[in-house]
């Protein structure tokens, strides 16, 4: 959703990620099991609040992992799955600059404007 066109979508995508990336995971998990009953009136329990501080802690760091940008500036190997298949396995170079398969260019296509 970083990626996305719409200003409302990235903006509320980078609150979100910008959040729980700055924040140490022991003070989510504080938000989570405190900040819940307080805020919606719902009892959690301890389990049930760590499973939630531990899901949006873990899917703001794929988040981070998966842009488009991390994987051209940090990767050695970028490889390329989709339905299930591998479909390219090469340098970020090759990969961003030069992509073989048909699908990779689609998917580089929608990605990069």
């Amino acid at each position: 959703m970083r990626i996305s066109p719409n200003k409302w979508l990235s903006s509320i995508s980078w609150v979100y990620i910008e959040f729980l990336q700055g924040t140490p995971l022991l003070l989510q998990l504080f938000l989570a099991f405190f900040g819940i009953s307080i805020v919606l009136g719902v009892n959690l329990s301890p389990l049930q609040a760590a499973t939630f501080a531990l899901t949006a802690f873990t899917s703001a760091l794929v988040c981070v992992t998966h842009e488009v940008g991390f994987a051209r500036e940090g990767a050695d190997r970028v490889i390329f799955l989709a339905d299930g298949m591998l479909v390219e396995d090469t340098t970020p170079t090759e990969f961003f600059n030069y992509p073989k398969e048909e699908r990779t260019k689609k998917f580089l296509a929608q990605i990069l404007h």
